[in-house]
């Protein structure tokens, strides 16, 4: 049994980079991670405190209804 399986760290992977996150924020509603510095820059992130974040990823992806 190897170190990395009893590892309680889940690995967090930013929503706007895609790439390995260790120090993240973490949206209250739909628990997608950012980067500090990738929720900075995103367009669809807004901070409620220095660590909590509200990203609307939901309501931007959302279904076209048109038929």
């Amino acid at each position: 049994m190897s170190a990395d399986d009893n590892d309680p760290v889940q690995t967090s992977f930013c929503k706007r980079c895609k790439a390995k996150a260790v120090d993240v924020l973490q949206c209250i509603n739909c628990e997608n991670c950012y980067h500090p510095s990738c929720a900075k820059y995103s367009a669809n992130v807004n901070f409620l405190e220095i660590d909590k974040i509200m990203c609307y990823g939901e309501l931007l992806h959302t279904p076209d209804t048109n038929n």
